[in-house]
């Protein structure tokens, strides 16, 4: 009887701490989701001051230290921790300092943000990156920044960049699409039997030739003028 009390306790026990474990596991996961997230690789939040990490903290952005930089296999995908746990989450901003793992991180859905000083002095300047040049940073980088202090404002800038660019890629769809209902509704030219055109088409073509045929315009002050006139009834210029 004494056997079985001790079971009965123990076993109470163990319930209570599984249910203490799985609350402990539920509330991360459930605050988690309601913030923003913002991830950097590790080798560059060693750069970075407590200071900072702890304002974007402050500003509602849950810091997420990657142990590789992103990057993109000779198959073209992307590699690294984001793609099994964060690409689900919106509103995702990875911070990157390298071109090519701003780019990975573009193909893996990411808002991203540039730090890099050199691109963020002559970021929009034509003269210096070229057309070419500053349309490959617009399409990767939704941001730029010259250091890592401004991470907290980069962050928001990059996610209103990002939802512009997806609200002006539906209204590109949306026109396009609208173009090409009107051009299926648009009635084809009057055709005969045979391939041919409609008379009436062919007589204003006619007219149109006749027209030119028979004037010309001068030289000087571009009146319209007979084909035979020797000189401008509008400004006298000899043709």
């Amino acid at each position: 009887m004494v056997l079985r009390r001790r079971q009965s306790t123990m076993l109470c026990g163990l319930l209570a701490l599984c249910v203490r474990e799985v609350t402990a596991l539920r509330v991360p996961a459930a605050s988690s989701t309601s913030r923003s997230v913002v991830s950097i690789t590790s080798a560059l939040t060693a750069d970075l001051s407590l200071e900072l990490l702890e304002s974007l903290e402050s500003a509602g952005e849950r810091v997420v230290r990657l142990g590789a930089p992103l990057c993109v296999d000779d198959a073209g995908v992307v590699v690294g921790e984001a793609t099994c746990s964060l690409q689900g989450i919106v509103g995702w901003v990875h911070v990157a300092s390298e071109f090519k793992e701003l780019v990975a991180a573009r193909r893996a859905g990411a808002t991203t943000i540039w730090l890099n000083e050199a691109a963020a002095a002559t970021s929009g300047d034509l003269n210096t990156q070229g057309y070419f040049g500053t349309a490959i940073i617009d399409d990767f980088a939704d941001a730029i920044c010259a250091d890592a202090s401004e991470l907290v404002d980069a962050a928001t800038a990059a996610r209103r960049a990002r939802s512009m660019r997806k609200a002006s890629a539906v209204d590109t769809d949306d026109n396009r699409n609208s173009r090409e209902t009107d051009r299926a509704r648009t009635p084809p030219a009057a055709a005969v039997p045979g391939g041919g055109v409609a008379a009436s088409s062919v007589a204003a073509e006619a007219s149109s030739n006749d027209v030119r045929a028979t004037t010309k315009f001068c030289i000087e002050c571009g009146a319209q003028l007979p084909s035979r006139a020797k000189f401008c009834s509008a400004c006298g210029a000899t043709q």
